[in-house]
């Protein structure tokens, strides 16, 4: 089905938004997986690495972009490896893809505060379409 133009958009300017930043943090409520991911290789530099917290493994070296889905669910130990090798690979894009906000975890100490700044360094909030 095809897209409308306001969907079009939305999508473009999340496609640009991605490209002018190497860390970006996306709030994305209830837009559906396929159009933010779809965004999310248009923006990214290759190679990329899907990384989910429910299956947290991370590459050995430097890649192009790193695509992390659902932040909050990271165990603290795995918070603490995300961190060092997001230090030890400056050039590798990180694109962040959350179904919440991750300062009440950050305020709460369920999540850590270095890596929340590390991981937002652009913050873009997409609210449900109302399309």
């Amino acid at each position: 089905m095809p897209r409308s133009p306001r969907s079009r958009d939305r999508s473009t300017d999340l496609t640009q938004a991605i490209r002018a930043s190497s860390s970006v943090l996306l709030i994305d409520a209830g837009h559906g997986e396929e159009a933010t991911f779809t965004a999310l290789l248009e923006a990214g530099r290759p190679p990329f690495w899907w990384c989910d917290s429910a299956e947290f493994a991370l590459p050995a070296g430097p890649i192009g972009t790193l695509i992390l889905k659902n932040p909050a669910g990271l165990a603290s130990r795995d918070q603490g490896v995300l961190f060092d090798w997001i230090t030890r690979h400056p050039a590798t894009q990180i694109i962040t893809v959350a179904s919440q906000p991750l300062y009440p975890l950050v305020q709460a100490g369920a999540f850590a505060a270095d890596l929340y700044y590390r991981l937002n360094t652009f913050m873009i909030k997409r609210r449900p379409s109302r399309e």
